[in-house]
């Protein structure tokens, strides 16, 4: 014959059961919750970053475009004319005896006609080096033995 069972013991069962429908119980938030979590709020942090870029640089821009307008709108004085004389080379050469970085006035060179040559000879290996160099096959080192 099976036990009796009070009618205090099924109703607190009931009870029971029915609190634990009504308030099911919490579990911790899986760890994949919390990486969604972790992306998307970087995701928002580089989202503000960009804006907040976005903001300086349009600033700086309407920034520079007022400076354009105000040099534009301002007097310009009148140019000066234009020297007489002919621009300089980018290496000033000597006319005596064609050594660069000084001209004739200044030249105190005691045999012009052998610093000529003497350029003219430097000047000749410089161009061939130069077109040496970019002829030139690259060389590989010798393979290891295996």
């Amino acid at each position: 014959m099976p036990p009796k069972i009070a009618e205090v013991d099924v109703n607190d069962a009931q009870r029971a059961l029915k609190e634990a429908l009504r308030n099911p119980i919490q579990m911790p938030a899986p760890a994949g919750n919390q990486v969604v979590a972790w992306v998307v709020s970087v995701f928002y942090l580089l989202i503000s970053l960009m804006e907040g870029l976005v903001r300086e640089i349009s600033a700086r821009i309407t920034d520079l475009e007022n400076d354009i307008k105000s040099r534009e709108t301002a007097s310009v004085a009148a140019p000066t004319p234009a020297s007489t004389t002919a621009p300089r080379d980018r290496k000033t050469r000597c006319t005596k005896c064609h050594a660069s970085n000084h001209i004739a006035e200044y030249c105190r060179t005691t045999n012009p006609a052998a610093m000529r040559k003497r350029i003219a000879t430097n000047q000749k290996k410089k161009k061939s080096a130069r077109a040496t160099a970019t002829t030139a096959i690259p060389t590989f080192p010798p393979m290891l033995p295996l």
